[in-house]
């Protein structure tokens, strides 16, 4: 007869050795409540109405990490369990049915492939065990128990409060220890940078010279997450606090002068992850060779995240150490994933690597395999960021490949998998991906070059210099002669007037007379023991696609108070998202408080996108007031040149 309640006790272990595995592990019954060991530290992104999710996942599920064995008591029912290892071990979820005091569960995970025994070495090179408020007070080695359950080699790790940087190794994992620079992680050196060089969230810092000092300490620097959202198109020319730290606006010059290392494009910015492929993919096409780097920014030390490794960099290496590690990510020698596993060799050649060819050999014979423990689409092949072959998958998890390729001109190719909504280890719902980096083809010597790509970044470096930031003018000079270099006679000609153009025009020109009235007074409260992160009060509007608006309003905290901390963050904005819960930008309240300011940002809202949310937010306790909230549309010009 069942009892009211059952004790369970599991143990986990997997396919290729004996000793208990840690994983991470999530318990849930037919109503969806959550179960865990009481003394288990539970994660997972809060569900309902919650604050508008921006990296395209729409329910994950709460979890908690395991060393490989526990027990909990659970009530006499059916309860679904899953647990998973990274991405080389097959997740196990199965409904158990909870019927006496005494249930065993001895589950094994089936290992798919070793990547380390092939000389491949997972990392996740972007996240945080401090950051934040804190939930969990961790210890370094804390931390690397949750890389360790989630199949991490190595695992980098920031703290905004850390005097030096720490390389240690624990359960299996090595942690590098590094100080948060407004979240570009500079990696590998033994002391930090000085205060004068790091980027803080309202200051972006000096970014050549950061990078100088990184170099000759030995280090490799990450552009971590350089777009929070599409900024590209409306933080670049308003005066968006949020964005303003983001070095995504140098991108065109520091990228051609060798300023940047690595380039994250994966983390948990789903949602504009497509637009950051074309640009980086219009880089590569002007000749600049710049490796790609995943992170998840986890924040560890909160229990509203992601997991450790949901995205991660897999790294050819010479062997484990961390040097060698960060030495094959700063070579390209790697790829990006959130769960497929690529392999890509052309001629003999891996991502990172150079081919030379000429007239007389031109052939190119490329062999692709890809492993996977979630079923695929497809995967596709790219040749200067188009797709020139594409296998359908229909779901295997496993594919090889050979193909051949007779080239004419300089190229890059790499290898990648479709995102498509799939079910992993994360989420019920959510986007799989995965790149190489990429192989270059010289063909008779001849540099690769992009007259169009390089045109696009021409105008965006004008567009810096008169509406954005100030850089030393050698290195805007030398930037822009190095694209001018690449354009053709026509787009040559054609470039002479439009910088003329752009220089003679102010953004005050673009805005028209089109406005909508969205609100004529909001008001938001947060009660001092409120339970909740944010107060907020959303409204949605309808707007024409593919065009660029400015929202304007005014602010005004209550009571006297600033609705800004001692640090700069600001707690009083305006916040804008398309229907997809994309992130278009942020109007923010940067005043001492007591009397109403003027907000305003600009948005662009993408093609196929009619319907926003507007989103009325206040982080910190007491209350806040909106007034004459509208938008007004722009007219093209300068904009559409740069979308």
């Amino acid at each position: 007869m069942c009892l009211e309640q059952g004790k369970l006790k599991c143990i986990i272990t997997s396919s290729d050795r004996q000793e208990y595995m840690p994983a991470r592990v999530s318990i849930f019954d037919a109503d969806n409540k959550y179960y865990a060991p009481a003394e288990s530290s539970s994660y997972g992104y809060k569900l309902g109405n919650e604050w508008p999710a921006d990296w395209g996942i729409k329910g994950v599920q709460k979890y908690f990490y395991t060393h490989g064995e526990f027990e909990l008591n659970l009530p006499c029912k059916s309860v679904t369990m899953k647990i998973s290892h990274g991405f080389e071990y097959e997740s196990f979820e199965q409904k158990i049915e909870i019927e006496s005091d005494a249930n065993i569960l001895k589950i094994e995970l089936k290992r798919i492939i070793n990547m380390a025994n092939l000389g491949w070495y997972c990392g996740d090179n972007h996240s945080h065990y401090t950051h934040g408020p804190v939930d969990y007070n961790l210890t370094e080695q804390d931390a690397l128990f949750c890389a360790a359950a989630e199949g991490l080699d190595f695992a980098c790790l920031l703290n905004n409060k850390l005097e030096q940087p720490l390389t240690i190794e624990s359960e299996g994992v090595k942690g590098h220890f590094a100080y948060e620079l407004g979240h570009h992680p500079v990696l590998g050196t033994e002391t930090r940078p000085p205060n004068a060089l790091t980027c803080s969230t309202k200051d972006c810092g000096d970014w050549f010279s950061l990078n100088e000092w990184v170099r000759k300490n030995g280090g490799t620097i990450i552009m971590g997450h350089p777009l929070f959202a599409n900024h590209l198109y409306s933080g670049l020319f308003a005066g968006d606090s949020q964005a303003a730290h983001m070095t995504h606006y140098e991108i065109p010059i520091n990228t051609i002068l060798g300023k940047v290392d690595t380039f994250e494009l994966q983390n948990n910015r789903l949602s504009i992850l497509e637009t950051w492929l074309q640009i980086w993919y219009r880089l590569l096409n002007c000749g600049i060779n710049l490796p790609l780097s995943a992170g998840t920014d986890a924040c560890i030390s909160v229990r509203t995240t992601l997991p450790l490794g949901v995205y991660r960099s897999y790294v050819q290496a010479k062997n484990n150490e961390f040097d060698s590690y960060l030495a094959g990510l700063k070579a390209g020698h790697s790829f990006i994933s959130d769960g497929p596993l690529l392999f890509l060799d052309i001629n003999g050649k891996g991502p990172g690597e150079h081919i030379e060819l000429d007239s007389s050999n031109n052939n190119l014979r490329i062999e692709l395999q890809v492993k996977s423990i979630f079923p695929l689409p497809a995967v596709e092949l790219v040749q200067d960021g188009e797709i020139i072959k594409r296998w359908e998958l229909n779901g295997e998890g496993e594919f090889k490949a050979s193909h051949e390729l007779r080239i004419d001109k300089s190229c890059w190719l790499a290898l990648r998998v479709l995102r498509v909504r799939q079910k992993t280890n994360d989420s019920e719902v959510t986007e799989l991906f995965a790149h190489t980096n990429t192989i270059s083809v010289d063909y008779n010597t001849v540099p690769r070059t992009s007259s169009k790509d390089a045109l696009f970044f021409l105008q965006w470096i004008e567009v810096i210099k008169k509406f954005r930031i100030e850089k030393p003018v050698l290195a805007i000079a030398e930037a822009s002669q190095k694209y001018e270099e690449q354009l053709n006679n026509v787009d040559a000609k054609g470039w002479i007037q439009l910088k003329q153009n752009i220089s003679n025009q102010e953004i005050s020109d673009f805005v028209t007379d089109d406005c909508i009235k969205i609100d004529s007074r909001v008001r938001v409260e947060k009660e001092k023991n409120s339970s909740n992160d944010i107060e907020f009060i959303v409204k949605s509007i309808e707007l024409e696609s593919d065009c660029f608006y400015k929202l304007s309003a005014k602010c005004k905290s209550q009571n006297g108070v600033s609705s800004s901390d001692s640090e700069g963050y600001t707690y009083g904005k305006i916040v804008i998202f398309d229907k997809t819960g994309t992130y278009l930008g942020v109007a923010e309240d940067k005043s001492s408080g007591g009397a109403w300011s003027d907000i305003s940002c600009l948005i662009y809202l993408p093609r196929d996108s009619k319907k926003i949310q507007i989103a009325y937010c206040l982080e910190s306790e007491g209350s806040i007031e909106f007034k004459d909230v509208i938008i007004n549309k722009l007219k093209g010009g300068l904009f559409k040149i740069i979308a």
